[in-house]
């Protein structure tokens, strides 16, 4: 940690004929990290392919996109992000209304 990396959490691994122990050692609640089950023995010849995803959602710029709690720091945020992906029309909801100075220059650069 102290290095700026993070750790994988501990695998704890069942064999496929360990189904039930398995789920008692899970809904035990005592474990930290996952609990696999293995299905069959990894292939250690096949070799392993890296491939670069690049994962974008995009919004259909017809459409109209309804942010409850759209007004705080959370749901601007969010309509931002929705905007930088094509939506247009925008539904901001909030209990409160435009409270703060931060809301009302976005609103209005926003328009």
């Amino acid at each position: 940690m102290l290095t700026g990396t993070v750790r994988p959490l501990k695998t704890t691994v069942f064999d496929r004929d360990e189904i039930e122990p398995a789920f008692r050692f899970m809904a035990q609640g005592k474990h930290i990290g996952k609990v696999v089950i293995q299905v069959r023995p990894e292939d250690e010849s096949k070799s392993v392919v890296k491939l670069v995803a690049h994962a974008r959602s995009m919004c259909d710029p017809r459409k109209s996109y309804v942010v409850t709690g759209g007004l705080g720091g959370f749901g601007l945020e969010l309509a931002h992000w929705l905007v930088e992906r094509g939506a247009r029309n925008l539904v901001l909801t909030s209990r409160r209304g435009m409270r703060s100075v931060l809301v009302n220059s976005t609103m209005s650069v926003s328009k």
